[in-house]
């Protein structure tokens, strides 16, 4: 997973892959499922904004991360009134809130597993 990070976090591939997906879905794609994924995006940016401002909400997505994501796809599909659009920007938004939090806890449990480590040689 730490590659994966790694790998999405290079500048270079993050814009290559977004305009190939941008140009893949303007050319192929309908425009029903276009405005579904570009909506699911900006919504799943807007969490992420909510995520990183408010850290009651963040606690909350790090103890209950299954909750999180169900919650922030109904939302997206509530949000854009129970429609087709409404259910493919759930469905990015569900799946990008749940690969972000996935890389979130890992972070977590890496601080937590260092401070662990600290405090074990600090006993030694």
């Amino acid at each position: 997973m730490k590659k994966i990070y790694r790998w999405l976090t290079d500048r270079t591939v993050r814009y290559l892959v977004l305009g190939s997906l941008l140009a893949i879905l303007m050319m192929w794609g309908s425009y029903l499922v276009t405005t579904g994924i570009l909506l699911g995006l900006l919504t799943l940016a807007g969490f992420t904004v909510l995520y990183h401002r408010i850290s009651f909400l963040r606690d909350i997505a790090i103890k209950f991360p299954g909750a999180f994501d169900i919650s922030a796809a109904f939302l997206t599909y509530w949000m854009f009134g129970a429609t087709v659009i409404g259910l493919i920007a759930a469905a990015i938004a569900g799946l990008g809130t749940s690969f972000l939090l996935d890389i979130a806890i890992e972070n977590e449990n890496e601080k937590i597993n260092k401070r662990n480590e600290a405090f074990a040689e600090a006993l030694a």
